[in-house]
């Protein structure tokens, strides 16, 4: 039963232009398959002539078993033309010659075991079984079907594309797939574009800095965490596989150095006297963002590879140590939680300069860029372009993919092209940082983004994650053993979990950090850029019944022994007597009208988008906002919501009596230093399980939420 017509390949090419959509189901829905054969992919395999090479390649893997098993796979399978031509590419005369491991690799490259994806669901990639980013662009046919291209090289085939199995999808292609096996910095090494930040790094020493790949002396602990949170019974937290380090650079090509005058001399010609002139860029960033290393001996030309060196820092700044799946996770996957129209999805990240912060922001509020001249949908760096600074700020834009004949897609992380520098300098300091940095806790770790925890799963199943078959699907929840992630101290019998995102859950991007029992936990926070006095927030759920009572300690110890206020209890709501009461669920009747009740409700007269604003409602939300603040909590962000559907069938967190943010402390903090939470259980009561939830982290200057009234106090968002 063929799907031979035009309707479906106006699907895949759509898949392109539009955001994808994620089904609800457990499969792929049937129109989108080509035919159903009833066999399972391992059996799909040996049974056609035409891909024998590449079933015996997956024999030797040791993978047909997999493929015999139920689960969702997709095969991206090449043809016995496909794989000799490879071959021959590489000196070889058959399958024979190449090693098990070698055969391990080029399986693992063609296969999926997350998802059955047809060429609808592809969208802008995948992330195949070696970790690495298959990349999916739309593309015509010597016929002039619209095909889907992977890794801009292997086509799959228009006529048998989509081809269902028991246990996934087939789909056929013309190249053998390739991800390099190549660390970030040699990357950056092969295109000419970035000879001379390669050649910075180089003579920093960075690209030394940027190869580790494997933690080769963590081990996997086969414990099996199972716990009950909530109303999810019998979950399962497994201990991560392995422990990688991952790195993403944003490198400013040659040309666009030379256009923005940068530098005098084009890098072709005369290399060190280019190196030369970009070190006297950094020095006069650097010399004034860092006084008092200015004219040192280690910040010459002599000394490029010293921590404190212009160029050094120059070139650390545009460093992460930490790496994404996929470049559109630069921020959170598919923006999830995150009303878009209102609020830009927005992540902080520490970088290769020790004590310093990148701010990375999707652009889609176009309201909130008046005048701007970025491009909706698209990452920037560094921007800060909003009513609430005098000195608006572009920021940087990045670009996902290099030219053809390059890769940008590492085994250890992401370089990625940006169009100007970026830099700590007094604008970052001053314009840029000073505002709510918000953390989720799953963006606070480079571990777990690295590795592939961070969004794991499909977020729309809601289905029970205690059959260990189901969790590569489902997702996959995380306990980390001490010492795993950065920053983090562990004591007690309690565990550290990731749950994974479900977009129904009262969650910042709908996923969470828990843990339970007698347990007792410390994290290290982002670093700040100036001193000054900062709030620093906890995002949270509150379930009754569930969450227990806990103590919080703040200080520069990575175990702090300074108590902040008195035990928590997290079991309490925001419509409790003890916070807002009745009152959480805010009634307003504006003149000539009737009554509205809810915090958006009011919220929309307040700031409608079109037109003058009810002054009478904005004056409820800042008073509401006063009440709370004195009592040291908040709502939950508005900006942010949960639920299943679009974004007009989501609940903003600010309606919620749940979910709320409490202040953990309110601090003299420092630059070039950092500071730690910790948190422990301080009761015998018991509750459940005694639970302690995580969302996110808010670190917030006196200039934001010092200001109550008027239009410049803090916003809800």
């Amino acid at each position: 039963m063929k799907l031979k017509n035009k309707i479906f390949a106006l699907l895949a090419l759509v898949a392109f232009t539009l955001p994808v959509l994620t089904s609800c189901s457990d499969e792929p829905d049937d129109e989108y398959y080509y035919s159903f054969t009833g066999e399972m992919m391992s059996d799909y395999l040996r049974n056609r002539s035409d891909y024998s090479d590449f079933t015996t390649i997956v024999e030797r893997a040791g993978l047909m078993d997999l493929l015999s098993a139920y689960g969702h796979y997709t095969c991206f399978v090449p043809t016995n033309d496909a794989v000799q031509a490879y071959l021959a590419q590489k000196g070889r005369s058959s399958v024979a010659e190449l090693t098990d491991l070698e055969c391990d690799t080029i399986a693992r490259t063609h296969l999926t075991s997350d998802k059955a994806y047809s060429t609808y669901d592809i969208g802008a990639g995948v992330m195949n079984m070696n970790r690495r980013f298959i990349q999916a662009d739309s593309d015509e046919d010597a016929d002039g079907n619209a095909v889907v291209l992977l890794n801009r090289t292997a086509r799959i085939n228009y006529n048998t594309q989509n081809d269902s199995v028991e246990n996934g999808i087939v789909q056929q292609i013309d190249v053998v797939l390739e991800n390099s096996t190549r660390m970030v910095p040699e990357l950056i090494k092969k295109n000419p574009r970035l000879s001379l930040y390669y050649l910075a790094l180089q003579r920093t020493g960075l690209d030394e800095a940027m190869m580790p790949y494997e933690d080769e002396s963590y081990e996997q602990p086969e414990y099996q965490y199972r716990y009950t949170s909530g109303a999810e019974p019998d979950e399962i937290a497994l201990a991560p596989e392995h422990k990688y380090y991952g790195f993403t650079a944003f490198m400013v090509p040659n040309d666009v150095l030379l256009q923005r005058g940068y530098i005098k001399t084009d890098p072709k010609e005369n290399a060190e006297q280019a190196l030369h002139e970009l070190y006297d860029l950094a020095k006069s960033i650097y010399d004034v963002t860092f006084p008092a290393d200015a004219g040192q001996d280690y910040t010459s030309f002599d000394h490029l590879d010293d921590p404190r060196n212009p160029l050094y820092r120059f070139m650390a700044y545009h460093i992460l140590p930490r790496s994404m799946e996929k470049p559109e996770y630069l921020t959170v996957r598919d923006d999830l939680g995150i009303f878009t129209n209102y609020m830009n999805p927005t992540e902080w990240y520490e970088t290769m300069l020790q004590y310093t912060m990148l701010k990375v922001e999707k652009y889609t509020v176009d309201v909130s860029g008046l005048g701007s001249h970025a491009t909706l949908k698209r990452h920037y760096l560094n921007r800060r372009y909003d009513k609430f600074t005098a000195k608006p700020l572009e920021g940087s834009e990045v670009q996902y993919t290099v030219e053809n004949g390059y890769e940008n897609d590492a085994a250890n992380g992401f370089y990625f092209y940006i169009n100007d520098i970026v830099a700590f300098n007094t604008d970052t300091r001053d314009v840029v940082d000073n505002a709510r940095m918000r953390i989720d806790m799953s963006a606070l770790f480079p571990e777990m983004m690295t590795n592939g925890h961070r969004m794991n799963g499909d977020y729309q199943i809601h289905q029970k994650d205690a059959i260990l078959d189901k969790m590569p699907e489902v997702g996959y929840n995380y306990y980390y053993p001490d010492g795993y992630l950065t920053g983090v101290t562990m004591s007690g019998d309690g565990y550290f979990v990731y749950r994974h995102p479900r977009s129904g859950y009262w969650s910042y991007s709908g996923d969470e950090m828990i843990t339970q029992g007698n347990f007792d936990v410390s994290f290290r926070l982002p670093p700040v850029p100036v001193a000054g006095t900062y709030q620093v927030r906890l995002g949270y759920a509150a379930m009754a019944g569930v969450r227990t009572i806990c103590q919080f300690y703040f200080g520069e110890k990575e175990v702090p022994t300074e108590p902040q206020g008195v035990p928590v209890d997290m079991d309490v709501q925001m419509n409790n007597a003890e916070l807002l009461g009745t009152s959480f669920n805010l009634t307003y009747t504006p003149v000539g009208g009737s009554a509205v009740t809810g915090y958006t409700k009011i919220r929309e007269l307040a700031y409608p988008d079109n037109g003058e604003g009810d002054t009478e409602a904005e004056d409820i939300l800042t008073n509401d906002q006063k009440v709370l603040k004195n009592k040291g909590f908040y709502r939950g962000a508005w900006g942010c919501g949960c639920g299943t559907g679009d974004q007009s069938s989501k609940t903003h967190f600010a309606d919620i009596a749940n979910t709320f943010r409490i202040v953990l402390c309110t601090a003299n903090m420092e630059p070039g230093k950092y500071y730690y939470v910790r948190i422990r259980k301080a009761t015998k009561i018991v509750r459940g399980k005694n639970e302690c939830m995580l969302d996110y982290i808010e670190v917030v200057p006196k200039s934001v939420y010092g200001i109550s009234d008027g239009e410049m106090r803090e916003d809800d968002l």
